[in-house]
This record gives C-alpha cells, structure tokens and sequence, in this order.
C-alpha cells in the first residue's frame, strides 16, 4: 500500500479543498505503501488475466492495492488516492507515474511524498522532481555486489559522461561505451560500458571486480543517466543521517492504516470479492477501503478524538520502569 503524509511546507497554491475558507494554503508531503489482495471466487471475464505475484517468501493471485493518504497533525488523516495494479507487475515504483497524475487532476498534488524503498529508484527520484515538483522521500536500496563484500560496485569506478569514459579502481580505462535500455517491460535508457578482457584478466584486483576470464569484454556495467545516478548517490549518503530519518519518520503512520483498514473491513481489503480488476479497484475506493476509513476519521475527529502515538506493550513499559 502507498500512504501520503501531509506537512505543511512551501510553496504556497490554491488550496482546492472542499470548505476551505481561505485562499492560499501549502503543498503538504505525502507517503505510499502497498498490499496485497487476493482474488475472488467470481467466474473470469472474458477481458481479466490472472496473475500471481510474490514478495519475499509470500505468493498470491490478484492485485495489490497502494494508498496514498495525508499526514497533518492539524486534520483527519484522508486517503486521497486509491490504486488496484496487478500483481505480476511487482516493481511498486511503476505505480507512481498514476498517482501522480491523478493527484494533478485533483489538485491534490503534495511537495513531499514519503514512501517506502519499493518506490524509490533513480527514475522515480528525478521523474518526480521535474516532472511534479515532488520531494520523493524513502530510502534508496542497498547496493547489491555480488558475492562477498570487498567486491567493487559502480561507486568505485570514476565516470567522465563527457568523455564517455570509466576508470576501474586499477586506473585502466573502458573501451566500450554505448547506449541500450533495460528489458522490454521497462525501457530504461541505460549506458552500457565494457572494459577490454586482456586486461581485466591479468589485472592484480580481478577477484575484487568481475569474474569474466574469456572473451572480447572483461568488466561490464549498465548504468543510469548522470542525472539520475546522481540523485540516487545523494539519497544513499543522505539517508543515514539523524535529520533525514526525523524527516522520514512520519512515514509510519500508513502501517495504522493499513491495520485499520483490514480490521475495519473484515479483510475485505485483503480478499476481493471479485476477479475482474475494474470491480475489485471499485470496492477498494467504496466500502471496503478508501470511503469507509475517510468517514469513520472524519467522524472520530468531529467527536474530538486524535491519532494517538504507537502503543507501548507492557513488557516494554516493564523494561522501562526497571532500568531506572
């Protein structure tokens, strides 16, 4: 699931909200999480393939569900965007792109968006900047190098996109450097740089850099755009800091949503009754999910009651009491 949180920062826009007195207000932040949802026991229509889908060691066939919501302190926290994508499509970020342009139409558009690492890639980090004026906020993933740790990743060769150069820690240089794109389902434009197999065979750091020993290419590496490799670079430092997770923390108010919303609806939001996706992503935005969850907030915060702060267990109240 998706959840926007919302706070308040600039710049100022036309606040289109519904009994808003005033005439400015400010774009707020937003976060997204998904869920998953299984199918229903209907009979198939003619136009719906299922599809299974996995994540992590759990596998289902349906869709998966992404809710995007606000985050003010100062107002009920409302689902403002409800999505139903298929399950096979895996990659949460691709879910992005229709979040955005729906919150456009609405006018509902944050400055901030705090997600979850699913959503955040390199692509999705600059494609909301320019395209949205959204601050994309979520950790980026970790940098995957194979097997053991003292393996080299694309941070330690130098890259000249001018030159259309890359020097490998060992100070040789590449001999390729050509455009492609990912696979079908994507089309990512990428730049695919090889390095000469002669010399990465004799190369003293070979077992710390690749593993092709035959061949016209020793190293190869595909890369993003320099834009884009360069915002990821950014988020990776930047999300280590102590101010960057303060920023980051309000994200975790979607996990009481998400808990609401199966409690509140029997599990509805989590087995659709229905196999076609039209009807399945209707009661997602009606009754079992987005409506149903908005009413009861708005009707809790009229009656004068707020979110209130994670629960405390009692082992942990225990363990407090008795370290003092």
């Amino acid at each position: 699931m998706l959840r926007t949180g919302c706070a308040a920062s600039p710049p100022w826009r036309p606040c289109a909200g519904p009994g808003c007195s005033s005439t400015t207000a400010p774009r707020t932040a937003c976060a997204s999480a998904r869920a998953t949802c299984l199918q229903g026991t209907s009979g198939w229509p003619a136009h719906t393939t299922p599809t299974p889908g996995t994540k992590r060691t759990t596998g289902w066939v349906g869709y998966c569900l992404h809710l995007t919501e606000t985050c003010d302190t100062r107002a009920p926290r409302l689902i403002t965007d409800v999505a139903t994508t298929s399950a096979a499509e895996g990659d949460d970020s691709q879910a992005l792109t229709g979040i955005h342009t729906r919150l456009t139409e609405r006018e509902l558009l944050p400055a901030q968006q705090l997600v979850d690492s699913g959503y955040v890639t390199a692509g999705t980090l600059v494609a909301a900047r320019q395209e949205h004026g959204i601050d994309l906020v979520g950790p980026a993933r970790p940098i995957v190098r194979g097997e053991g740790h003292e393996r080299f990743g694309h941070n330690d060769f130098q890259i000249d996109d001018e030159r259309r150069l890359a020097v490998c820690p060992a100070g040789q240089t590449s001999i390729s450097w050509a455009t492609t794109r990912s696979s079908r389902r994507t089309r990512i434009p990428l730049v695919q740089i090889r390095f000469d197999a002669a010399t990465c065979r004799d190369c003293p750091l070979r077992s710390r850099c690749t593993t092709a020993g035959h061949g016209k290419w020793g190293r190869a590496m595909s890369l993003r755009e320099p834009a884009q490799r360069a915002a990821l670079q950014q988020r990776r430092r930047e999300q280590d800091a102590d101010a960057w997770r303060a920023r980051y923390r309000p994200r975790a108010g979607i996990e009481s949503t998400v808990c609401q919303i199966v409690h509140r609806t029997r599990t509805r939001s989590r087995r659709s009754r229905y196999r076609n996706a039209t009807a399945t992503h209707l009661s997602h935005c009606l009754a079992a999910t987005a409506t149903a969850t908005n009413l009861i907030r708005i009707d809790a915060w009229q009656q004068g009651h707020r979110p209130e702060r994670t629960r405390t267990t009692h082992l942990c109240r225990l363990l407090t009491h008795t370290s003092k």
